[in-house]
């Protein structure tokens, strides 16, 4: 293929000619298999973008409802569906890469490699290939020890379920091998299994096997005594899966609890889900896990409202399209008599793109491109729930994207243009000055210190969110009513539609 793109510039610039190779990369020459992996990821992503008309994260409500846009990936592209094949010219691509490799008698180096040879074969689509080399492969596991052969297992029903298209009959087979394999033996595999599956089933549309498989892990976890269950290494996963399985599964009594009240609820979730999971003597209306905590009156050095509607589609608003108000006034947020979101963004967002050192290593993994998301979906929010009040609270660094150093007012108000205006949050911002202190010369490096907010906060019983912050929804007594709420929480769903509006009718006291 033959193409060129020309880009004109100013009379005072100049012109860029960029010219495609015209001729296809020789799959069948490449060496190695993980070349051949990079290749179908390479092609699947080049032909899928080919298509892609509009960024994900940055659609509206209804509109994503109407176009079916499901997950969004991290990179504002819509996840593929499970049932969804990698394009033609990537499985072409694979076969080619792969036609001189002989599953049959290629020698296995290691498990992991095992691994990776058979997801190769699966994203090539050879099928056949990879079953035949998984069996050869769990038979030398068998040889060599049950426990061996049991993670094998285990690893070739997590393989098929990752695949695109996922492999489900045969998922389902081998879930039924390892069912077989651990009987009586491992209840930790068992639950494993079990929550793999299920995922799978729910994403496939088959509601009712995976609530099947959810309540068999909820059984076999309640026959495990209480100080066994943490000894497993993902026990906090299968853990925090059964809880919202069992929240959802008991959801009419959580629904009737909160009616009552916050407390009522936080009882509800204690004694009927907490303790079914994680053991434990049942709680009390004086208990402290179960007390409602009252977020206190917000402070902040730089206040700013929104201005923009509730659409969360493309908006003709400037960058100057919010208040600014100076300091915030005591009392004034939360609002009171209103149901309240409270979310924090930490120093990438500021930046759009790396987080600073100073912050906590575990947030690493998160990239800015998270950030999109969070305006998506408080714009979301204020789009469903028009009734919500969203506070967004932030501290100052010194810099935002490119600009720096900046004054802390010159910053807070560059913030409320980034976030109010540019992404046209609907929300109250509010801007607290960052502490810090410099490493002596010649190092000079800014240290960060907990703000004067968070100080306030006080982090009680905190679930921070995958960016380093809180996410808490408050009743219209200012009292934490759900933790971490993410993208599949207030925003999305008929669970939430119905926590919400039992809030809003919820008579205040």
């Amino acid at each position: 293929m033959l193409g060129a793109v020309v880009l004109f510039s100013t009379t005072a610039g100049g012109q860029t000619l960029f010219a495609r190779p015209d001729t296809a990369p020789d799959y069948a020459s490449y060496r190695n298999i993980e070349e051949c992996v990079v290749t179908i990821m390479r092609v699947t992503d080049a032909e899928e973008r080919q298509g892609q008309t509009i960024w994900w994260d940055t659609v509206g409500a209804a509109q994503r409802k109407a176009l079916g846009a499901g997950e969004i990936d991290g990179v504002g592209r819509r996840k593929a569906r499970p049932t969804q094949a990698r394009p033609d010219a990537a499985i072409q691509a694979g076969r080619a890469c792969l036609a001189r490799f002989n599953a049959d008698t290629v020698t296995v180096k290691s498990d992991g490699y095992a691994s990776y040879i058979f997801v190769m074969l699966l994203m090539a689509h050879r099928d056949d290939d990879a079953r035949r080399f998984a069996e050869r492969f769990l038979d030398s596991m068998r040889a060599r020890s049950a426990k061996d052969y049991k993670d094998q297992l285990q690893m070739i029903l997590e393989k098929y379920l990752e695949a695109r298209p996922i492999r489900y009959a045969e998922a389902k087979q081998y879930h039924a091998k390892i069912m077989a394999a651990v009987a009586g033996d491992s209840l930790y595999r068992t639950i494993r299994a079990d929550r793999e599956l299920s995922i799978a089933a729910e994403r496939m549309g088959d509601t009712a096997y995976a609530d099947e498989l959810a309540w068999h892990a909820i059984r076999t976890s309640d026959a495990m005594p209480v100080e066994e269950r943490l000894r497993s290494y993902d026990s906090k996963l299968w853990m925090g899966w059964l809880t919202v399985k069992l929240e959802k599964f008991t959801q009419q009594e959580g629904f009737d609890s909160l009616a009552i009240s916050t407390l009522a609820y936080n009882l509800w979730r204690q004694n009927t889900v907490m303790r079914r999971v994680f053991g434990g003597e049942l709680a009390t209306a004086t208990d402290a896990r179960v007390q409602p905590i009252k977020v206190p009156d917000l402070i902040g050095e730089r206040y700013y409202t929104s201005t923009t509607g509730p659409s969360s589609g493309p908006s003709h608003q400037t960058l100057e399209s919010y208040t600014k108000h100076g300091a915030l006034p005591p009392g004034t947020l939360p609002v009171k008599g209103r149901i309240n979101f409270i979310t924090s963004w930490p120093s990438f967002c500021h930046a759009e793109g790396m987080m600073r050192p100073s912050e906590s290593a575990r947030n690493l993994q998160i990239s800015g491109t998270s950030c999109a998301r969070e305006y998506n979906r408080l714009r979301m929010y204020k789009e469903l729930y028009p009734d919500l009040e969203i506070i967004v609270l932030s501290d100052t660094y010194g810099t935002v994207g490119q600009l720096g150093p900046l004054e802390p007012a010159d910053e807070a108000d560059t913030l409320a243009k980034l976030f109010l205006g540019r992404h046209r949050v609907p929300a109250h911002l509010v801007v607290d000055h960052t502490p810090f202190f410099r490493v002596e010369a010649p190092d000079g490096r800014r240290i960060d210190l907990p703000g004067p907010q968070m100080e306030l906060m006080g982090h009680p019983r905190t679930v921070w969110n995958d960016h380093g912050g809180i996410r808490w929804l408050l009743d219209k007594e200012g009292y934490v009513v759900a933790w971490g709420v993410e993208g599949g929480g207030v925003g999305s769903g008929d669970y939430w539609d119905h926590f919400y509006t039992i809030l809003k009718n919820r008579p205040s006291k």
